[in-house]
């Protein structure tokens, strides 16, 4: 960045100096009349995104990208309903907290910029959405160049998915080639592989085929992680994109891999996967040797119980044919049966009954599916 100003991440005080700054914003955000109802009675989450977002931004790891569900800080944010109000309180707290963080200058002034430029972008209530501009040159020092650069890439991610979930090919992929993104994927392997998991998920033969071509081209993304540890493969099943997830599979992607929370690719198509061809995903990856009944390490949950919870009877189907234990217990004692019953899932349930799941066996609080049945419907499908 230069040798007359210090980098942004050490005049921040490091990852440390991140929690601190992020510590004391929630601090101010716990008093304010207008933030505080956003948010849950805790700020351990709130906290810890916020400093892996400031870590990034500065220039440090990129934990932010390995940590988030959604790559747009817009979509991100939707489920807060931010107004011209929320936009201010927001400003002015993190206004506070840069005082009480004593941070020396250009750091101090080129993060007030910086959030003042972005943080009016997120307003989706009662109008006052700012411009999704650039900051404005000339940059006072190195500092406020890199965060311009960093601004820059931002709005940049903002129009790719915004493309992609508008089916815009031509233009998602243009900006995948321009200097923003390729600039910030080359630092960034986790926001190309959120990416390119969004672009699965699209349906659109263009962005299919970019996708493709993207781990044929550059192999070690077959390995990368997003969002709580998955990879690629875990992507393709939960979207169900046949064509990538036999591509990664052959350039020896993990059968098995499993996220921060012992899920395997098997176990999101059974929780997650909502395409047509869902079962014809689940049993690619039991050829390929997928464990039918791996678990994960919350709940002790296998595939199957997913796929009752969830009442997708194809994937289940698929799951017993490639021998599943019908009768397999979760942390809790409960059978998918019993998942099934639990979340009202009727056809799941008739389904199960009729491949053999017994609905007189004891689970948690010592029910029986058909005592934990709570509709005439589920009682008649457990009988």
């Amino acid at each position: 960045m230069g040798d007359d100003v210090p980098d942004l991440f050490p005049l921040i005080g490091g990852a440390e100096g991140c929690v601190r700054l992020a510590t004391l914003f929630y601090a101010e955000v716990e008093r304010d009349p207008v933030l505080r109802p956003l948010f849950g009675k805790k700020f351990n989450e709130p906290v810890k995104k916020l400093a892996a977002y400031l870590t990034q931004l500065a220039g440090g790891p990129p934990e932010h990208s390995r940590t988030r569900w959604l790559l747009s800080l817009r979509e991100a944010h939707r489920r807060f309903a931010i107004g011209p109000a929320h936009r201010d309180a927001w400003l002015a707290a993190m206004g506070r907290a840069l005082d009480k963080a004593a941070l020396p200058e250009p750091a101090r002034g080129a993060l007030l910029a910086f959030f003042g430029r972005s943080a009016p972008t997120l307003v989706d209530q009662g109008g006052g959405r700012g411009p999704a501009d650039p900051l404005p040159e000339p940059f006072p020092s190195p500092v406020h160049r890199h965060l311009a650069a960093r601004w820059t890439e931002e709005l940049a991610v903002e129009d790719v998915v915004a493309a992609v979930r508008r089916g815009d090919a031509g233009r998602a992929l243009a900006l995948v080639e321009g200097p923003e993104l390729r600039t910030l994927f080359d630092r960034d392997r986790s926001a190309l592989a959120s990416l390119l998991v969004l672009m699965m998920a699209s349906g659109n033969a263009a962005l299919l085929d970019h996708v493709v071509r993207r781990p044929r081209d550059d192999p070690d993304l077959v390995r990368t992680t997003y969002f709580s540890g998955r990879t690629l493969l875990h992507g393709a099943a939960a979207a169900g994109c046949l064509p990538a997830l036999e591509l990664l599979l052959d350039l020896g992607a993990a059968v098995d891999a499993a996220d921060r929370s012992g899920r395997t690719p098997l176990f999101c198509v059974a929780n997650e996967c909502r395409a047509a061809n869902a079962s014809a995903v689940a049993e690619a990856l039991l050829r390929r040797g997928a464990a039918v009944d791996a678990r994960d390490r919350v709940n002790r949950c296998t595939p199957l119980h997913a796929a009752a919870r969830r009442g997708f009877v194809a994937v289940a189907a698929a799951l017993l044919d490639g021998g599943a234990d019908l009768e397999a217990r979760d942390v809790a004692g409960d059978t998918p049966l019993r998942r099934a019953v639990n979340c009202g899932q009727v056809e799941i349930a008739t389904f199960l009954r009729a491949r053999g799941a017994d609905a007189g066996s004891h689970g948690a609080r010592g029910l029986t599916p058909l005592l934990a049945a709570r509709t005439d419907a589920m009682r008649r499908a457990l009988v």
